[in-house]
């Protein structure tokens, strides 16, 4: 879910991101991956969204390649990836028609 509406770049949706970013854990997502997927949005909500996470997690724990944030448990049986990494597999299923390939950041 959190692709699909980075894809879509209406910050009038960051409310679902922001829901989203307060499950993390429940939903066993990285912060740090979180993060730079929802980077591309640039609305006034996504930043502080952003400010937010930064200020929460510490942007030393944020960039790529810092191992000070570790991967969560998995949700609902899904596998993790094999680096550890959760991705947002919901919007793959709600929005089939939007590639969700995966980028290197």
């Amino acid at each position: 879910m959190c692709r699909a509406v980075v894809a879509l770049d209406d910050d009038a949706r960051v409310p679902v991101l922001e829901e989203v970013y307060e499950n993390l854990s429940a939903n066993g997502l990285d912060p740090k991956e979180f993060y730079w997927t929802i980077r591309a949005l640039d609305g006034p909500r996504a930043l502080r969204l952003r400010r937010i996470m930064r200020a929460e997690h510490g942007m030393e724990n944020l960039r790529p390649g810092s191992g000070n944030v570790q991967p969560l448990s998995g949700v609902r049986g899904l596998p993790a990836n094999s680096d550890g990494a959760r991705p947002c597999e919901l919007a793959a299923w709600l929005y089939p028609s939007v590639s969700f390939a995966p980028h290197s950041l």
